[in-house]
């Protein structure tokens, strides 16, 4: 059976991956660092079990504060994820400080990564869907590892190099990946926006129920399709 991609073109992607395994990861001083890792993420969890139930009953608490509420229970939600974040730019200034660079390696790709997740999942919050706002926070964030970690090319050209070819279509794993990504968007910005829409028209008083509710459904329709259509669109068919 013929596969679609040459296994030629992962013969790089996994020299390189061999060679920085061997040169960061076999070593004594990445175990002290993972294991400072380990110390840091149990701590950050022992110290946010026990300031959660405080933090949301003070978030509770302020009535006055309705508008900032949103803000602090998601910053509630992510006490560990910062206490992690203390914790690790403690122990790295701290080796910076001692000058041992080569032992802070790996905290300080850490020490990104948790900053990322921590920007990236506090600003993604803002969207109400939970699922949509999840699901951005992964994407962006997964985006943002593979930069943090300068895998974010040769990823790129690996899925870009999966790839079939239908007459004078190329499909590839990184076109349906695109493609997959903006549809999702999309179609979320057009359920949104036939919401806002069909409240909208609730408001005409001059307009039957019925045909306000004909029109907010013939409305979403079309802003689906016109996500559909500008989806397909940006990945060339």
């Amino acid at each position: 059976m013929e596969l679609p991609f040459d296994l030629a073109t992962l013969q790089p992607l996994l020299d390189s991956a061999l060679n920085w395994a061997d040169n960061n990861i076999l070593s004594w001083r990445v175990a002290f660092q993972v294991l400072l890792l380990a110390a840091a993420y149990l701590a950050a969890r022992l110290i946010g079990r026990r300031l959660a139930p405080l933090v949301q009953r003070r978030v509770e608490s302020l009535h006055r504060a309705a508008r900032v509420r949103p803000l602090l229970r998601v910053l509630a939600r992510l006490l560990v994820p910062l206490i992690f974040l203390a914790l690790l730019w403690l122990v790295t200034g701290l080796l910076r400080q001692l000058t041992w660079p080569s032992f802070s390696y790996l905290l300080e790709i850490a020490l990104s990564l948790a900053t990322a997740w921590v920007v990236i999942r506090a600003s993604a919050s803002l969207i109400r869907n939970p699922v949509m706002s999840k699901t951005i926070a992964v994407i962006v964030w997964t985006i943002a590892a593979l930069s943090i970690t300068e895998l974010l090319d040769p990823t790129v050209a690996l899925l870009d190099s999966l790839a079939v070819t239908l007459g004078e279509l190329r499909i590839s794993a990184l076109l349906v990946i695109e493609g997959v990504i903006s549809l999702a968007v999309l179609l979320w910005g057009a359920l949104a926006l036939s919401a806002f829409l069909e409240r909208h028209i609730k408001g005409w008083s001059d307009l039957t129920p019925s045909v306000q509710v004909l029109l907010g459904k013939l409305l979403k329709i079309a802003l689906l399709t016109v996500a559909f259509l500008i989806a397909l669109h940006g990945v060339g068919i």
